[in-house]
Parts: C-alpha cells; structure tokens; sequence
C-alpha cells in the first residue's frame, strides 16, 4: 500500500474515530459522508473502540445508523441532554423521566399517538397535560427522539401539542434504534423487578470484567488488571478536558508511570487524528481541527465567557512561570471585589449583570466554566482555586505551541486581554 493511500486511511479512520466520539449514534441521512466512511472502515473502528476504550462499536449499514455504546466509572453530570429548541437548555429530571418511559411504552406499542403516550404516562409519572410545563417538557423527549430518528411524526405536528393537548399525532417507532439507545453491560431484563431505582441505576452502570480490578481481587489476572487501566487511562484521556496524574486510581497511575503505556496512550491518540501533550501534572488529548468539541473555551461571545477569560489572571500571578507554578484561590469576598472592581472599571459594560445579587451569580457562572473545563476547584465554601493546567492558559501568554482542543470541551490557549471586557475575546478554536 503506497505512503498516499495509508496516509487517507489514516485520516478517514480518525475522522470517523472523532465523529462518533461527538455523535455517539451517527444516522446515515443526517451525516452521510462520514457514515460512508464508517461503514468502510469498519471492522478496524469495531476493534479499536474495543481494544483502546472497551467500548462497543455497533454499525447497521442496511439500517443506516452507528452506534457508540459509550460507559463510563465516573460519569459527568455536566453532559446532559440537550433540548433541541429554544435556548437548548440541558435536560432536567422531568425530562429524563418522560425521556425514559416514552421509550419504555413504544417498546410495547411501536404505533401510538402522542396523546395515548399523554395517558399512558399520566398514569406511570402523574403526566398533568393541562399544564403547559408538562406538555413541554413531553415534546422535548418526543423531539429529541425524533432527532435521534427513533421515532417519526405523521398526521400532526409535535410542536402543535405545545399549545393544546387537545391536538394530536401518530407516533411510529423505529423499535431497532429504540432498542439501541441504553448502554449498560447488563440487560435491564435481568434485574429484579422490586430492586430500588438507585440500585437498578447504579447496576446498569457496572462493568463487570472491571469488577476484580475496582475491589482490588488478589485473584484477578495481570490481564484483566491491565485493560482495567489501559481503558480507564484511555477514556479519561479521550473523554476528559485535562487527566491529572494525582487524581487517578493507584492502579492507572501505576500504568501511566511506564514508557510502554505512555507510548501506547500516543499511539491510540494518533490513530484517533490528536495529538497527545505530557506535562508534570497530567496530559491532554488536544484536537487541532477541534472537530470533537461540542463547547469551547475561550467562548467567542458572552459576558460570562469574558469573565472567566479575565479570572485567569487573577488565579495565576504574574510572576508564575511555565515551571514554576503559583496556583492562588479566590475566597467569595475575593471574588466579590474582583467583580466590583470589573465592572467599576468598565461602567458601559455588562448592564444586565449590575443589580442585586446578579454580580456574584456572573461571577458563579465564569468560575462554572472553567470548572467544568477542570481548571479549578470549587469548594462547597464558594472557594475557587487554580489547577496546574490553567496555568497554560493565562491572558498574559501570547505565543502558544498548539491550539488546544478535547473532548467535548475544547480548551485552546488564551489570547492577548482586550482593551476592555466588552469586546469579544479571540477563540481558536454531546452526548447519549
């Protein structure tokens, strides 16, 4: 095979490795150019989930979907659902909950209408549709399983249901995606039916061929010790913003402290189109092409963004170096006279920020953000304290090696600060 023809294998295959990292179910009308290279390159996608994360990787050609079965030990409360209207908001517990017994009812009943699902579920979850709260939250699990094409809407509009639960549609189930959307190890079938919900959650989420190594079995093999830390090195590397060393189990820190595993870690990155960064606290997978990020930071837009940008600065001090770190923390009376002080020296910016307590909820927010970019600590005090790796991402710093891109949530490089807070700063650039 010439050196062209390799380089293109290798290109479609990280392409579609990155993909369904984003998308972890890909239709074939939605994405077809990348499910035709999915499907062509199948059997090496298939074995690589397999081999590098322990994921299964199903792909029904003739149907036309790919399904990712993504599981994880520490699942990230923050990657919800997401609505597909309005302001996409996340999914809260209402809609999980109508989500998940939608799916259970068309599991029995693949042709219904919406208001038969209405009554069904008046019954299962005290489904009130004279209430617009309620009918709305219902529409959001029905559009959602629209987009994920599970299901199709004919004779009516969803939306129309939104106005009067007097209005109506036939709902079709496509019963093979709908039976591909959970991904547990264990089939609920297979749980007692009087077990409690947490137990029955929790269950779904086990892994058993993990289990040895989780409880520390003397019985279990070198083997089976080894894909425990090589997936769970993996996913967290892929998965996760920033992987800091001092946060993982002894077990992956063991695995991570030898050059085989760290060459290997390289290796599956490379296959998967990104580059693999070392440093003294930990390691990023970065995206160039940020291809695999469903949000960034710095934001292009937004207040917030902006302010979270500028809290930098104030989290690592001047005179911190590349190797000589100074992480400093902002107490909630630090962080109030860092707000105050912000918009004292800016009075024509961030109007809507100004009064009551709106000061300190712009301030939540920004420090929301880099904590969910795993840049900071916050203590259930209000507390926010620096971690290593924002310290690469100082406003002051204005030469940069790459441009940084991970998993779902890109994180590149800050740029220069602007003059003033109101103009938007540079940006370089989900989930089932």
């Amino acid at each position: 095979m010439s050196d062209a023809i390799q380089q293109q294998h290798h290109d479609e295959r990280g392409e579609s490795i990155r993909a369904l990292l984003l998308n972890p179910l890909i239709n074939n009308t939605q994405s077809s150019d990348v499910f035709r290279l999915i499907v062509r390159h199948q059997s090496f996608l298939v074995d690589w989930f397999e081999t590098a994360l322990g994921w299964r990787l199903q792909i029904d050609a003739a149907a036309g979907f790919a399904r990712l079965f993504k599981r994880s030990q520490h699942p990230d409360v923050s990657r919800a659902i997401r609505r597909n209207r309005g302001q996409k908001h996340a999914f809260d517990r209402r809609r999980y909950q109508l989500l998940c017994l939608v799916c259970a009812s068309l599991v029995k009943y693949s042709v219904t209408t919406i208001g038969v699902l209405a009554r069904a579920l008046h019954e299962e979850a005290q489904l009130d549709t004279t209430l617009k709260r309620e009918r709305s939250a219902l529409v959001d699990a029905l559009r959602k399983l629209m987009e994920w094409q599970v299901i199709t809407i004919r004779n009516g509009d969803v939306d129309a249901y939104l106005e009067s639960d007097e209005n109506n549609a036939m709902v079709y189930a496509d019963t093979h995606r709908l039976h591909h959307l959970l991904s547990s190890a264990i089939a609920p079938a297979k749980l007692p039916a009087d077990m409690p919900s947490l137990e029955a959650c929790q269950q779904l989420m086990n892994e058993p061929r993990y289990t040895g190594a989780l409880r520390n079995d003397e019985d279990i093999t070198e083997t089976e010790r080894l894909r425990y830390a090589r997936h769970t090195a993996a996913r967290r590397l892929i998965d996760d913003p920033v992987v800091y060393f001092d946060e993982q189990p002894p077990v992956v820190n063991a695995y991570l402290e030898q050059s085989a595993a760290r060459r290997w870690l390289h290796d599956r990155a490379n296959e998967a189109g990104l580059e693999l960064e070392e440093r003294r606290e930990g390691m990023l997978a970065i995206d160039t092409a940020g291809s695999t990020s469903d949000k960034r930071f710095p934001t292009p837009i937004g207040t917030v963004g902006q302010v979270a940008l500028l809290m930098i600065d104030a989290l690592i001090p001047q005179h911190a170096t590349g190797t000589e770190r100074h992480l400093a923390s902002l107490t909630v009376d630090d962080q109030q006279r860092f707000i105050d002080r912000l918009l004292q020296q800016h009075p024509r910016w961030a109007n809507s920020w100004r009064e009551g307590n709106e000061p300190m909820r712009l301030i939540k927010e920004a420090a929301t953000i880099l904590h969910e970019f795993d840049l900071v600590e916050i203590e259930a005090n209000g507390r926010v304290t620096a971690k290593p790796a924002l310290a690469r991402y100082r406003v002051a710093d204005s030469e940069t090696k790459h441009t940084t891109k991970t998993r779902r949530k890109t994180l590149a490089p800050s740029q220069p600060a602007a003059s003033a807070p109101d103009q938007p700063q540079p940006t370089q650039q989900k989930l089932l």
